[in-house]
């Protein structure tokens, strides 16, 4: 199998749960192939995790996401009262 189809197929199988990202799902596969790193930002709610997620199971890797900063909590939004 050459290095086309499978990056075809473990593309193909992301777009299965990640829908219109193509193409970061193209720049993510790239620096994982090349063993670099990857940091995905974007506004809550858009897929990150699950991109991540989706794209360690295609390639046979597990998957543990970076532990959350408290800074982005919801809880944690609210602006502090002054003393």
């Amino acid at each position: 199998m050459s290095l086309s189809s499978s990056s075809e197929k473990i593309i193909h199988n992301i777009e299965t749960v990640i829908i219109g990202k193509r193409q970061q799902i193209e720049l993510l596969l790239v620096a994982m192939l090349c063993e670099g790193h990857v940091l995905l930002e974007d506004v809550p709610g858009t897929g990150k995790t699950m991109l991540a997620r989706a794209a360690a199971i295609s390639m046979g890797i597990n998957f543990k996401p970076a532990r959350r900063r408290a800074g982005y909590r919801q809880d944690h939004a609210r602006p502090r009262r002054r003393h």
